[in-house]
């Protein structure tokens, strides 16, 4: 054999050295291929699902990661809200159940997302090796087949954390190269996904005004109709009718809590086909109750924690555990499909729990769906309430005209309690803020052709008045200068009481220099004439502060520029006015 000559070897070195160096390039080539995929995923992506979509997909692709969650922040709430989820295959049919799932960033301060959050920092739970964690916590684990978990903050800019990604192993230990895998991921999203959060909030207090008013308009649709009930299985029937009808479920029953449980009140189907299945519910429930223990049913949990509960489709998760009366129940329904129970509440007290379910195929249950039908739960505990008092009423001609003007009087009375300040009768401080935004988005569409005047007053030495006359004689104060400020105003403006002894003045299509008289006015009032207390006249003053809307300003920022105004003149000698500066 002859031996290759040193030429002969130095270029075979060569070959062998480009052969690894076109590896190496092509490699990098692949990278720069991948990251510019990313980067147009990222850029193309045209809201918040489509980048969690995109989010997503990449730590779907880190090694021995079995399933994830991404949870994203309501600062308005104080809770991290689950926004995308992705579980192993045999726990696909419960994915939906997960999605807006809550953790209380007060209350569940024990919840792994909540720790890593709070702290900024990653938290890495290996099930096996972890001696800190309790039996109930690893009975738990163990449930959904969880070998370790991971949790690493998303931060947005300054170190500003707007969520958490959760990612778990069902085979192996969560290792440092995971966890650094997912870091990297959200590297490349933290910053898009941050000001897309910003955008949807500013387009959610957007929205939140108009799907306040349009259901308060299907609210009041309602009231109408049932208004006139008088016994409480009519109220049952009509309701339950009614969102059979809505919302294309089969099903819908009624549990009420009487004494420590939850009793079934009356079941209702959608056609007759289902008959059978309503008497089935009858015969069981008349011998079963859930008990008032959020672990005795879903019925039950969605009454203890005031909660709606939303399964997409029951078929797919009969077989994961469940409480044994649940299991019974769903067995009268043969094919359950989709389940959405929604508690039942009279003012701040859960009073029962509205079941709706589906038998012939899954319903898409819209988040505006719930919305809607959490509020309508409100108004049937109001209605069941009414309906009760009435049935301990004799039912004759005369009493059931008066009972219907009372609760004619009672709709005003509520609408009266949400908007005025029962001591002076003026608009409260929500309907302040209501109608100052709603006056702000009115100057807004007249593209500043109108002008908006605030003025903000406050009695002067208020506190020194209690301790000197008495608690009852500083509401006697109150009142009287409520009065006289409402009577200084103009027609148009709105006097809102704004807490304590102060109060405040919307004035529409006013300048600031407007806004200024109609404050020297007010003062004059309030000054010129003693207030008549058990016989002693005393001479109260106010200070106050005004202030004209400049465009685009926040609605915040014109309040805080009219209270500094009121600050200056209270810390300038008080009974006086002063315009807030520019």
């Amino acid at each position: 054999m002859n031996q290759m000559s040193e030429d002969e070897k130095d270029a075979q070195s060569e070959v062998i050295r480009l052969e690894h160096e076109l590896k190496k390039t092509c490699l990098q080539l692949e990278d720069i291929v991948r990251e510019k995929a990313l980067y147009k995923d990222i850029s193309d992506a045209e809201g918040l699902p489509d980048l969690l979509d995109a989010l997503g997909r990449q730590i779907g692709t880190v090694k021995g990661v079995d399933g994830y969650m991404i949870n994203l922040i309501d600062p308005e709430q104080k809770t991290l809200v689950c926004e995308k989820v992705c579980l192993p295959d045999e726990y696909k049919g419960i994915e939906k159940t997960f999605l807006k799932l809550r953790f209380s960033l007060i209350f569940e301060r024990d919840d792994p997302n909540v720790i890593s959050f709070n702290k900024k920092e990653k938290v890495v739970i290996n099930i096996h090796e972890d001696n800190n964690l309790s039996k109930f916590e690893l009975k738990g684990y163990k449930r959904w087949k969880i070998f370790s978990l991971a949790v690493i903050p998303i931060f947005y800019q300054d170190q500003e954390a707007v969520g958490t990604v959760l990612v778990y192993s069902q085979k192996e230990n969560i290792s440092e190269s995971m966890v650094g895998l997912v870091d990297l991921c959200l590297n490349y999203f933290c910053r898009q996904l941050g000001k897309t959060m910003r955008v949807n909030e500013l387009v959610r207090m957007e929205q939140s005004l108009k799907k306040a008013l349009k259901e308060q308009k299907k609210f009041l649709e309602f009231i109408e109709g049932v208004s006139s009930l008088i016994k409480v299985d009519e109220v049952y029937q009509v309701f339950m009718s009614e969102m059979l009808r809505r919302y294309g479920f089969e099903m819908a029953s009624v549990f009420m809590k009487q004494d420590d449980q939850l009793v079934l009140q009356k079941c209702l189907a959608s056609d007759l086909k289902y008959l059978d299945t309503v008497k089935g519910m009858d015969e069981y429930f008349s011998k079963v109750n859930y008990d008032i223990n959020a672990f005795d049913g879903a019925t039950a949990t969605a009454f203890c924690q005031k909660t709606h509960i939303l399964i997409s489709d029951v078929m797919q998760v009969l077989h994961l555990p469940m409480s044994k009366k649940d299991k019974a129940g769903l067995a009268v329904f043969k094919t359950p499909r989709t389940f959405l129970l929604s508690p039942i509440s009279q003012r701040d007290n859960v009073v029962g729990v509205l079941s709706l379910i589906s038998l012939s195929e899954v319903i898409d249950v819209k988040e505006d769906d719930v919305a809607v039908i959490k509020l309508l739960c409100r108004f049937l505990g109001a209605s069941i309430a009414n309906a009760k008092t009435y049935e301990t009423v004799e039912v004759q001609k005369d009493e059931i005209g008066i009972l219907n003007k009372s609760l004619e009087q009672k709709v005003i009375e509520l609408n009266e309690l949400a908007t005025k300040d029962r001591l002076t009768e003026l608009y409260n401080f929500g309907y302040f803020q209501e109608e100052l935004q709603r006056r702000i988005e009115e100057y807004k569409r007249c593209a500043g052709e109108n002008y908006l005047g605030l003025v903000i007053c406050d009695i002067d030495h208020f506190k020194n008045f209690n301790d000197t006359y008495g608690h009852i004689a500083g509401n006697i104060a109150l009142k009287e200068v409520s009065n006289r400020v409402a009577k200084s105003a103009r027609d148009m403006d709105i006097v809102c009481r704004y807490g304590g002894e102060e109060f405040v003045v919307i004035l529409p299509k006013c300048n600031v220099e407007g806004a200024q008289i109609v404050a020297e006015r007010m003062r004059s009032i309030i000054m010129a004439e003693p207030i008549e207390i058990e016989g002693d006249a005393i001479t109260v003053t106010i200070s106050l502060g005004c202030a004209g809307y400049q465009p685009e300003e926040a609605m915040a920022h014109f309040i805080q520029r009219a209270d500094a105004a009121l600050y200056k003149a209270k810390k300038s000698g008080r009974n006086r006015v002063e315009v807030a500066d520019e």
